[in-house]
This record gives C-alpha cells, sequence and structure tokens, in this order.
C-alpha cells in the first residue's frame, strides 16, 4: 500500500480518473486474496492525506509551503473553512493541483 500512497497529494490529482480506479480494483483484488486486512478507496485515502498536509500547511508558520497559498481575506458575511481568497480557474488541470483543489474543497 505504501507505493500506492506515497505522495499521492501530489500525483493523485493528476491521474484523477483511469488510473485510480485501476488501483481501486487492485486493492479489492488484494483484500479478497487476504493480503491486506481492510480495504479501502484510494480517493478516500488521498483526501485524507489531502486534509492532512492541509492542517499541516495552515497551522504553522515556517512551512515552506505556506508561500504557494493566496493572500488571505476575512470575510463577514459568510464565513468559510479557510481564510483565503480563492484563485480564478481557467482550466481543469489547474483547479486539480493540490494547493487548488484544497482551497476548493476545504472551504
Amino acid at each position: 500500500m505504501s507505493i500506492f500512497t506515497f505522495a499521492i497529494e501530489l500525483w493523485g490529482c493528476a491521474y484523477d480518473g483511469k488510473y485510480l480506479n485501476q488501483i481501486d480494483k487492485f486493492i479489492k483484488r488484494a483484500h479478497k486474496n487476504g493480503y491486506i486486512s481492510k480495504r479501502t478507496h484510494i480517493k478516500e485515502i488521498r483526501d485524507k492525506r489531502d486534509k492532512k498536509l492541509w492542517n499541516k500547511i495552515t497551522s504553522t508558520e515556517d512551512n515552506a509551503l505556506l508561500e504557494l497559498l493566496p493572500e488571505k481575506r476575512s470575510r463577514l458575511l459568510r464565513p468559510r473553512g479557510h481564510e483565503y481568497e480563492l484563485p480564478l480557474v481557467r482550466t481543469e488541470r489547474f483547479k486539480r493541483s493540490f494547493i487548488n483543489r484544497c482551497l476548493y474543497n476545504f472551504v
């Protein structure tokens, strides 16, 4: 399992459809044959790891990835899950990158 989950925050966004489904099928076969004890979906693993890394980035002020985040903006009328301004998205590839995926998913 560790070979699939290594840096999934980065490569998981590029292979959103076909390859993640193939990994899910592989995990299902491995569980059915007794190689792993519990069956999990690769998208659930990716979402958990995204949330964990997002919390690590936003909770500390000396994180190197903090520079990639957009400017903070305070909202009085509709509070969000984070204080960052959402970037303008023109392509799906840009939207699926780690930072933008987290900005839009953890609103």
